[in-house]
């Protein structure tokens, strides 16, 4: 890793500490050689340093909301390291057009949310925490809301779709057709704090490889 000073400064200590705690966790797993970990810890800091600004802006805990990013997908991390034989098949259906959950749950009879939230409840995390992993692409779940597993989602969904957009009102637009951030009751302000934060989190991965 690079300087744990800068990260400190950057990131706080809260933060810091969920990232020493995710890397111990991750580190569980033998995962194949062929697997981008770059990428994958590029994604999950994005997610993570997103979500928190998202936290940030419904004034709930923010170190709370990184540490689900931080380990919101566990259960990817259990399919590369259990079926990586049927990783090609699941892509196949993502670029057919599939959500990855539905090409998962077609492939493998259960998706890497599920075995996430699975996961977490077997390592005894708090019962909110499995909660977001496990609903992370359902939010409503039940006839029930999961604030944090809305704030994955949604974070997911950014991740994916921001760079599309130039001005405040076309990044309002958008954000005002999606599910989460209207149950959630998020303030037309967030924009800005995405716009602080949009790309930071995969800089700060590729900081500390």
């Amino acid at each position: 890793m690079g300087s744990v000073n800068e990260a400190v400064i950057r990131l706080g200590l809260g933060p810091v500490r969920t990232l020493v705690v995710s890397s111990a966790l991750m580190s569980a797993f033998d995962v194949d050689d062929e697997v981008d970990m770059d990428a994958f810890w590029q994604h999950t800091f994005e997610i993570a340093t997103l979500s928190k600004a998202l936290a940030h802006a419904l004034r709930m805990d923010g170190n709370e909301a990184f540490t689900a990013g931080m380990l919101h997908n566990l259960g990817e991390l259990l399919i590369m390291t259990t079926a990586y034989d049927k990783l090609d098949r699941i892509n196949l259906h993502m670029e057919a057009g599939k959500p990855k959950q539905e090409a998962q749950q077609l492939i493998l009879g259960i998706t890497s949310a599920e075995l996430g939230g699975e996961l977490a409840q077997t390592w005894n995390f708090p019962q909110g925490l499995s909660d977001a992993i496990r609903y992370q692409f359902s939010p409503v779940h039940d006839e029930q809301f999961s604030p944090l597993a809305g704030i994955l989602r949604l974070a997911n969904k950014i991740d994916v779709a921001w760079g599309e957009f130039v001005t405040t009102d076309s990044k309002l637009d958008w954000l005002e057709q999606q599910l989460e951030y209207n149950i959630l009751g998020l303030p037309k302000t967030v924009v800005a704090n995405i716009d602080d934060v949009i790309g930071s989190g995969r800089e700060m991965a590729k900081m500390l490889k």
